[in-house]
């Protein structure tokens, strides 16, 4: 976000904003702003969220966002959940403007530009972190049958020129598997592609961020990921790409992996392909380095995913994506204290930077985890 008065528009009375409009700011002050402000942010990916008013959905504003670079953040139809502008900053304007009286547009202008000039970073920054929750209410939203009663979850997808919206509904509808989240239907509008899946009450996620939890559980979580990525893997030539756990929800104790946005389908096991990257405190040495790979960037991954369940930290963590990046690159296995001697095992398996060497999903299943570990303490 930039906070930076300089970006405020104002238009007069009889002004609309039409895409025109909207595009000459995207092209002429946002993208000066970024370079501006967020130096080097223009040449790595830049996710961009605004509201789904007209204007900002036609194809001259759709084509220019492409131009630009920008990744636009997926979301349902225009929603005050999801603009930090109306959950937050508007109401602190409210509240400066309330009972004030002006003699010109210009005193209000100036007072306007006066909030926002002296607004701390903090606020925006509070607008940025209630997103994440509200997000996830609104993206992961339930969706009840009338009929039934039956409750789904919803994702909506913005539906792009090249169609990458129905790669997941093509993926899932194609999947049937315990440990993956089943798709029911799907349905779609001029600007929106909607799947209705499985409704889950949490994730693995919150679990991680949670309380300690028992080891027979944490064992229980890691085979339940591993039996659905073998059969991606081994039956549909899948790789996930971006296992995490937010990737991963749970219902009633059982896992159920989500988002293939990002998967791909392979001819072989076997085959290595150029991937995008998925998270990347999730990713695999090899993708970094820009390698063709396969389906040991999972198995990395879900060593990641142990770890995490077991210590309760991020295995690769930093203040910058080059820090992240050096660290999974220079790696060198230090079982945690908080691992017994067979579950560290495991973990160096899976998280051997060499991926001819790097367990496979099938090893995670077929491991020995000794009687030591699965006693809870």
């Amino acid at each position: 976000m930039l906070m930076d008065q300089s970006v405020l528009i104002f238009l007069s009375l009889r002004q609309r904003m039409n895409s025109d409009l909207y595009c000459d700011i995207l092209v002429n002050k946002l993208k000066p702003g970024i370079k501006n402000k967020r130096k080097g942010k223009l040449s790595k990916s830049i996710l961009f969220l605004h509201e789904n008013a007209r204007p900002h959905t036609s194809c001259k504003t759709v084509s220019t966002i492409i131009k630009l670079g920008f990744e636009v953040l997926e979301h349902p139809a225009y929603s005050p959940d999801l603009a930090p502008s109306d959950y937050l900053l508007f109401g602190l304007l409210k509240k400066e403007l309330k009972g004030k009286r002006f003699d010109s547009d210009e005193d209000v202008q100036k007072v306007v530009q006066d909030f926002f000039h002296t607004l701390p970073k903090s606020a925006y920054k509070e607008g940025i972190y209630k997103l994440q929750e509200r997000w996830r209410r609104c993206i992961e939203s339930q969706v009840e049958e009338v009929d039934t009663n039956a409750r789904y979850a919803c994702k909506v997808l913005v539906k792009d020129f090249d169609k990458k919206y129905l790669r997941e509904s093509n993926i899932l509808k194609s999947l049937d598997h315990e440990n993956i989240v089943k798709m029911y239907s799907y349905f779609e509008d001029n600007i929106y592609f909607y799947i209705n899946m499985e409704y889950c009450e949490t994730s693995l996620l919150k679990i991680v961020e949670g309380e300690r939890i028992p080891f027979s559980q944490i064992k229980s979580y890691t085979t339940q990921i591993a039996s659905a990525c073998h059969y991606l893997h081994m039956q549909k030539y899948i790789i996930h790409v971006d296992l995490k756990p937010g990737n991963i929800l749970i219902k009633n104790g059982i896992v159920k992996l989500i988002d293939f946005g990002l998967s791909e389908k392979l001819k072989s096991p076997e085959e290595r392909i150029c991937l995008k990257r998925g998270t990347l405190r999730f990713n695999a040495p090899e993708l970094i380095k820009g390698d063709s790979v396969g389906i040991e960037v999972d198995c990395w991954a879900l060593g990641c995913i142990l770890y995490q369940l077991l210590t309760k930290k991020c295995l690769f963590d930093g203040d910058s994506d080059n820090i992240v990046k050096k660290k999974i690159l220079s790696y060198k296995f230090e079982s945690p204290s908080e691992a017994s001697s067979s579950t560290g095992v495991l973990m160096e398996g899976l998280l051997n930077r060499d991926p001819k060497e790097r367990f496979s999903m099938n090893n995670v299943l077929n491991f020995d985890w000794k009687d030591s570990d699965i006693i809870d303490n």
